[in-house]
């Protein structure tokens, strides 16, 4: 059995929506609610074949997603970790750029304390990427870094430039 269910139903459909049913739903409650739209959706009963094939399509793939017990096990994490994924991120401090210690070995990186103990730790072009936002490596807390790309005098635009061209 295939479990790359990232693959087996587009990211924009959800299996439980699809087949019209809550996630607590058990084996029975979804083959019922996939059997009754199999045979409302079916081509052969709808006029439109190219639309009843459509939506037939996304029926299987959801009903092959979640029949199968480990199939629906990866499916519901993955589906988890989207929706956390979509959770605005509660930020602990504004931190400026300066206040980070530049710290050069083993590669460069910034980082800054936090209250848990452990610390915020990420290098220069990752923290462009992340425009600003660096999670702790010990908890959950979350600091938005600043800086101001004004203050550069030779206009770089980023701050593993700023560090390396201070020092």
């Amino acid at each position: 059995m295939n479990h790359d269910v990232s693959t087996s139903l587009s990211s924009s459909c959800d299996a439980y929506e699809v087949l019209g049913i809550h996630p607590s739903a058990n084996a029975s409650e979804i083959r019922a609610a996939y059997l009754r739209l199999a045979r409302e959706h079916h081509p052969d009963k709808v006029r439109s074949h190219s639309q009843g094939g459509e939506q037939m399509q996304r029926i299987v793939q959801a009903y092959e997603v979640l029949h199968d017990t480990v199939s629906r096990a990866y499916y519901d994490e993955e589906r988890a970790a989207k929706q956390r994924r979509n959770v605005p991120v509660r930020i602990a401090e504004t931190v400026p750029l300066e206040c980070m210690e530049a710290v050069e070995q083993p590669t460069m990186h910034f980082q800054y304390p936090c209250r848990c103990g452990q610390a915020y730790v990420i290098a220069p072009d990752a923290l462009v990427q992340e425009n600003g936002y660096v999670g702790c490596m010990g908890c959950s807390e979350t600091i938005h870094v600043v800086w101001d790309e004004d203050s550069d005098d030779d206009g770089d635009s980023g701050p593993g430039e700023r560090i390396e061209n201070e020092g």
